[in-house]
């Protein structure tokens, strides 16, 4: 019996790929129309990752209950447990220091990069700089708008996010569904036949 996968499971999942492209896009459109709704959401994820990591550290820290690393992984639980619960209790006044989070990292990222580019001779010097100017320029911006900013920056993070995973998801399935019917006309069979036969290999 042959391994390969057969042409009509792969033309599927990549009409599949498709689909959930065009559902990111779509997502990512509405996130960009009504971008405090996207912030809000976008809040709210990030709450929900804290507290994941806060259950994962306090059980950590029950594995090690009596050793080394029971208090860092203790105070790290209690620390993203207690943030998650003021984000889901507060998200609205929740963003304004979520978005100054974003606003120091873009800037210590920045400053990283830029240094990393002019310390010494690296490949892609110059995309390194200007990633990292760009990224203080946006840092700057955010600081300056405060707390204006705070009410876009999250979420159109997000539906940006969302819009350039959906195309790239749906351009890959596209592509695969063209090179996948391009492969079952080799057969000189349906795609679906050409599926079937691989399986009977």
């Amino acid at each position: 019996m042959s391994t390969e996968v057969p042409l009509e499971e792969a033309r599927k999942a990549s009409v599949l790929s498709v689909v959930l492209g065009a559902l990111l896009v779509a997502a990512g459109v509405l996130g960009l129309i009504y971008v405090y709704v996207a912030t809000i959401t976008s809040a709210i994820l990030f709450a929900w990752l804290l507290l994941l990591a806060g259950v994962a550290a306090l059980a950590d820290a029950w594995r090690r209950r009596g050793r080394d690393g029971f208090w860092a992984s203790a105070i790290t639980g209690a620390l993203n447990l207690a943030a998650a619960v003021v984000i889901f209790w507060r998200p609205a006044e929740s963003i304004l220091a979520l978005t100054m989070l974003v606003a120091v990292f873009l800037l210590v990222g920045g400053v990283l990069r830029v240094a990393g580019a002019v310390a010494g001779p690296v490949a892609g010097a110059g995309w390194m700089a200007l990633h990292g100017i760009v990224d203080i320029l946006l840092a700057v911006l955010i600081l300056a708008t405060l707390p204006v900013s705070s009410f876009y920056v999250l979420g159109t993070l997000l539906s940006v996010s969302l819009l350039v995973d959906g195309i790239a998801l749906a351009v890959l399935g596209a592509v695969a569904h063209r090179g996948l019917g391009r492969i079952g006309s080799l057969f000189g069979q349906r795609p679906d036949l050409a599926g079937r036969s691989a399986r009977h290999a």
